[in-house]
């Protein structure tokens, strides 16, 4: 049994990356048990509608452009912001089969093998039912088990890292070199050609051959490092250098109004952001005021992808120190595994503890949906963390304390996604999808792209807004123009929401002159959300306790107003009732 005098002394042998061996058996009937808990849980989300996403409607539209021949293109502007692979590949499923339900299920697929891959990894550091356990349990989060019904990229990267990874340990562990040498460096060059993260997720792989190794020297291990590493490398240039934005499109972009103003009223045509060249590294944004800040949420990372509901510390200080706390509780117990098996030269949990570290630093506020692909790993290594203070301080007190922490650990894990996923498992299967998904505020995006198409509105005839307000904060989100667009085929125009009340067009001088003046017939806009919309519910207790003010309901979602040639206003297209003919393939094709 290890003891707390053992833990500086764990050997610096390829054996140290195991942990003691059940039988084989014993691993691979915790790894079944596992994965049918898994496949049983996301089974039950799927339904063949399509699932707004934001980005999901990004790469299937840009996939369908694809599918018909007409390049990488999203709402009538190239797709230079994110890789092409995703999209590719999503193209080459629509030609067999256009629907919603089959593109869900390779998503869901992708996440369900990057798992089952991930249980293989977690056992050279723990036992089989420890590592059974941090891959359910991470296949349970929400920012997870959402990926396997949203069309984003995550779910194939998290595959392809996933291989790669385990392909790495088998190497450093002596199996056959050579194939495994050649399908590692393909699948690092792939990871770059689905997301830019591919380059960071290339730290996790030079820790697993690394491992042991101190200095650089002539040895297998530094070699395939070297080989896996540049081949990234060079992939990443190879797609940054494909994808720049040329000055010609700059330079369309801003002539068509995308950047600029008109009468005063600051406009976008387009959603230009997609057209963009992704920045990957900031992290003099804010100055060194800013770096501290970004370096102290850190723990929300953790906090936001373990539990969710902690982001609702963004609008609140008080809940915004609980999550912080909680966070950073997490990340401490991390934090001391990593930086002990620093000492066993065991690469792969400071790599990790990097990886995560530069996201945080590099991004102006937590995404946790970033650190999906490193999630089960997170999850073991709090157990770790716990296990080593444990071992270090080995009385009853510590042992007990421990327990204690890791037992509610786990259970809050299974009570707050657990609770989120039943939710999403009960709208999945309702009788009325889109009346209960995010409490029906989507709906009308589905009936207004259905009367617009039989309507034949054309290209930059379509306007809509970016700006809402719901919880009480001005928020910006391009969904409804990125649905719209994948809805109907067509190039919306993107209206900055700042600068004309929400969008509404109707008391607008200023915005009517701009519209007629670049032919927008239409215009989309969201109204103020009350009751506030929180996750699939409207929370009218919540918005009286933290406003003071009455829920009153505004009946909010999206209104269409159609523009004529001439006179002072615009009038609101009614009629659009919800209708049950639900988005089940992709349009168009």
């Amino acid at each position: 049994m290890t003891t707390a005098a053992d833990i500086p002394r764990i050997p610096r042998t390829i054996a140290a990356i195991h942990a003691p061996r059940e039988h084989a058996s014993s691993d691979w009937l915790a790894w079944a048990v596992a994965t049918g808990v898994l496949l049983i849980i996301y089974l039950l989300l799927q339904n063949p509608y399509w699932v707004p996403g934001g980005d999901s409607e990004v790469y299937t539209g840009a996939a369908r452009s694809i599918a018909q021949g007409h390049g990488n293109m999203f709402n009538g502007l190239p797709v230079t912001l994110v890789p092409p692979g995703w999209q590719y590949f999503m193209a080459g499923v629509m030609k067999i089969s256009p629907t919603f339900l089959v593109l869900k299920l390779i998503t869901m697929s992708c996440m369900f093998g990057a798992l089952a891959i991930d249980f293989w990894i977690c056992r050279r550091f723990a036992s089989a039912w420890t590592s059974a356990l941090a891959i359910v349990l991470a296949g349970l989060i929400s920012h997870v088990y959402s990926l396997t019904f949203w069309l984003h990229s995550d779910a194939m990267f998290c595959l392809i890292s996933s291989a790669a990874l385990l392909l790495a340990f088998q190497i450093k562990e002596g199996r056959t070199a050579g194939w495994r040498v050649a399908a590692l460096t393909l699948l690092c060059v792939a990871a770059v050609i689905v997301r830019w993260a591919g380059l960071l997720s290339w730290l996790l792989v030079g820790a697993a051959l690394l491992h042991d190794e101190l200095m650089p020297r002539i040895n297998r291990a530094w070699v395939y490092a070297f080989i896996t590493g540049l081949a990234t490398l060079l992939a990443f240039i190879a797609v940054r250098y494909e994808l720049r934005v040329s000055a010609e499109i700059q330079r369309e972009i801003r002539e068509s109004g995308v950047i600029g103003e008109d009468n005063g009223v600051p406009v976008d045509r387009a959603d230009a952001n997609v057209a963009t060249t992704y920045s990957l590294f900031n992290p003099a944004r804010g100055g060194i005021t800013g770096l501290i800040a970004r370096a102290i949420a850190w723990g929300n990372w953790i906090g936001y992808l373990l539990w969710q509901p902690l982001r609702l510390g963004r609008s609140s200080n008080l809940l915004g120190l609980v999550s912080l706390a909680v966070g950073s509780m997490a990340l401490l117990s991390w934090l001391i595994a990593g930086l002990q098996m620093a000492r066993s030269r065991q690469w792969f949990w400071p790599a990790m503890l990097l990886y995560s570290f530069m996201l945080a630093l590099n991004w102006p506020a937590p995404n946790a949906r970033y650190l999906v692909p490193i999630a089960p790993f997170i999850i073991l290594g709090v157990f770790r963390g716990m296990e080593l203070i444990r071992l270090r301080w080995p009385n009853p007190a510590v042992a007990q304390t421990c327990r204690v922490l890791a037992g509610y650990f786990v259970v809050s894990l299974v009570i707050c996604n657990g609770a989120l996923w039943a939710v999403d498992v009960w709208v999945a299967r309702s009788e009325d999808f889109y009346a209960n998904y995010e409490a029906g505020m989507d709906a009308d995006l589905i009936s207004v792209s259905r009367w617009l198409t039989a309507h034949n509105a054309g290209d930059l005839e379509i306007g809509a807004t970016d700006r809402y307000v719901n919880l009480g904060k001005v928020r910006i989100s391009r969904l409804g123009l990125r649905v719209t667009s994948m809805l109907t085929g067509k190039s919306i125009v993107g209206v900055n929401g700042r600068y004309v009340r929400l969008g509404d067009p109707r008391d607008n001088p200023h915005f009517l002159a701009w519209a007629r003046g670049l032919g927008v017939k239409y215009v989309l806009y969201q109204t103020e959300v009350s009751p506030w919309r929180l996750f699939h519910f409207r929370v009218g207790f919540l918005q009286e306790l933290m406003s003071d003010q009455p829920a009153v309901e505004t009946g909010a979602g999206w209104r269409l107003y159609y523009i004529p040639g001439t006179g002072d206003s615009a009038k609101r297209v009614m009629g659009l009732s919800p209708s049950k003919d639900w988005p089940t393939r992709v349009p168009g094709m």
